[in-house]
């Protein structure tokens, strides 16, 4: 399996590129693990990673998903973008958490409040998004300001979000 993996990520130039990156590799390796084979534009691949991520796909055998999955991804677009746009790189979780709080996010955050431990407070479900997924959270040890598992993760969130801005009626950021 080892040997076809490798050898599919070698024939395409691309993949190959990405694949010299340790993030992507193990990333591709875990996709491929799973019978997905990667996607071979970078806008596809990352989707595949994010809801391998959302899927908990990145813990060994499988760890738990997480739920409400498409509002989680919309609220990780939000995220990424207001970070992007204020140049942060990192923020304290309070401060995510009050994001989820401001009149623009209350139709972000509706869904996830239907999830009973989410309901009273953001910062469970921000605890879940980094125990499950990675995709966001303190790497630097717990006390660390919480940033995306890296930083082309914040990116491809945060053009998401300018995408979804741009196509809604009236798109302008």
């Amino acid at each position: 399996r080892a040997e076809r993996a490798a050898s599919a990520l070698e024939e395409d130039a691309g993949l190959r590129d990405l694949a010299s990156n340790p993030l992507y590799l193990t990333l591709m390796a875990l996709l491929i693990e799973r019978g997905t084979s990667p996607e071979r534009k970078r806008t596809g691949l990352y989707d595949q990673v994010f809801q391998l991520l959302l899927d908990g796909g990145y813990k060994y055998p499988q760890g738990e998903p997480m739920e409400a999955q498409d509002a989680v991804r919309r609220v990780l677009r939000y995220l990424a973008d207001a970070m992007t746009r204020e140049n942060r790189d990192t923020e304290p979780v309070t401060r995510l958490e009050a994001r989820l709080y401001r009149p623009q996010a209350d139709e972000l955050r509706e869904p996830l409040e239907r999830i009973p431990r989410w309901r009273r407070s953001m910062r469970p479900f921000l605890d879940d998004l980094a125990e499950r997924t990675g995709i966001l959270g303190p790497h630097d040890g717990p006390e660390a300001d919480w940033r995306y598992l890296h930083r082309t993760f914040r990116e491809a969130l945060a053009s998401e979000a300018l995408e979804e801005t741009l196509k809604a009626p009236g798109g302008e950021t």
